[in-house]
């Protein structure tokens, strides 16, 4: 099977995997009552008929369950993995062997397969793009300027990304509407707090909210305190303080540092 463009359908590790990928999919999909609802609607009203779309996100049981309903929109879409760290094999394979979806992911793959995913889903001609990091667009960009007549808009949700489509756009090389997820309240709510803020252990890092810390060189474990009536939200909605402990001072520190070393360690363009 091929895209609408004639490219390859995959690149994955292994095709048997699928039905093992499906299982995981559809139990996923019993905690995402909102999207399926969406996908049910779509199935009915088409209302991306016609339209190309790359993807660059992580290739999980979640994201999963979106490219369905953008299928279901009637949209022909192909995946790649924006992070090969977080890519699940089976599900890959499900949504190939399953659901028919292209995708070009591997886990652990290497920066030069990435790059050849990238390149090989440009060849989709995109009228639609989501990415993760502007690597998709970059390369648009920089190697297929003949495509971008066929693009609506681009959406991305990280800060490098930011960084890079705000460097294109002071250049005037951006000739189409991007929407920034990453300044979304809703993404930082759920995103950071609850997914990030949520998954890792240790000292906990996040972009909108505190520190959550499990105890280190004795000192107290400091809670994460995300009440909206939280006296600790400035006007703008932010927290302004940290924890009231004698160790705010060094974690703030610590986190405006973080941040600068690591908002932009990719070359905008």
């Amino acid at each position: 099977m091929a895209t609408g463009k004639g490219i390859p359908n995959c690149d994955i590790k292994d095709i048997n995997l699928a039905a093992a990928g499906r299982k995981r999919i559809e139990w996923a999909e019993r905690e995402m009552p909102v999207l399926r609802l969406i996908r049910e609607r779509f199935e009915k009203e088409r209302p991306l008929e016609g339209l190309r779309m790359v993807a660059c996100c992580h290739i999980t049981t979640e994201t999963a369950n979106l490219a369905r309903a953008l299928k279901a929109a009637g949209i022909d879409a192909v995946l790649i993995a924006s992070n090969p760290l977080s890519t699940q094999d089976d599900v890959a394979a499900a949504l190939v062997g399953e659901f028919g979806i292209p995708v070009f992911a591997i886990k652990g793959e290497s920066t030069e397969t990435y790059n050849r995913h990238v390149r090989m889903a440009l060849d989709h001609e995109p009228h639609l793009i989501i990415d993760d990091g502007s690597d998709v667009v970059a390369t648009l960009v920089r190697e297929r300027p003949e495509l971008l007549e066929h693009v609506i808009g681009t959406t991305e949700e990280t800060t490098t990304g930011l960084v890079r489509l705000r460097a294109l756009e002071k250049s005037g090389r951006m000739t189409w509407p991007a929407v920034a997820v990453n300044d979304a309240q809703t993404k930082h709510f759920f995103d950071n707090r609850y997914g990030t803020g949520q998954s890792s252990s240790g000292l906990r890092l996040v972009r909108q909210g505190r520190f959550d810390a499990r105890p280190r060189h004795g000192r107290q474990r400091h809670r994460l305190r995300n009440k909206s009536n939280s006296s600790d939200r400035g006007r703008d909605g932010r927290f302004s303080r940290y924890a009231d402990d004698g160790s705010s001072q060094d974690r703030r520190h610590f986190y405006h540092g973080y941040w600068k070393s690591t908002r932009d360690q990719r070359k905008p363009f």
